[in-house]
């Protein structure tokens, strides 16, 4: 994200029994989660699958019926996540553009 100009100095995670959260300051504000520890293997997502689907035409993209999360995609280990790049950062985007600016 850096290499896309983003400011990156917020940036947490957070480890769960669940899924690894990558967030913007606070849980809350996750912009991905991401679970390794099933057989399928997911990055979900805020995004809405179609948005998610154009960013990464090369990873199959499900709805999710939860939510917290409207998508969800396909991934076969954490080598894929560098060629996600677009997708993190439209995520990333999405959270930030909701957090208040503090003056």
């Amino acid at each position: 994200m850096r290499e896309n100009n983003r400011n990156i100095e917020n940036v947490k995670y957070k480890d769960t029994v669940n899924c690894f959260n990558v967030m913007n300051r606070v849980i809350t504000k996750w912009f991905i989660r991401v679970n390794l520890d099933q057989s399928v293997k997911y990055i979900y997502t805020r995004l809405k699958p179609n948005v998610a689907k154009n960013l990464c035409p090369c990873f199959d993209v499900l709805d999710v019926i939860k939510s917290l999360f409207n998508s969800r995609v396909i991934i076969n280990d954490t080598n894929d996540l560098n060629k996600l790049d677009q997708l993190i950062i439209a995520c990333f985007n999405e959270v930030a553009e909701r957090l208040p600016i503090n003056k």
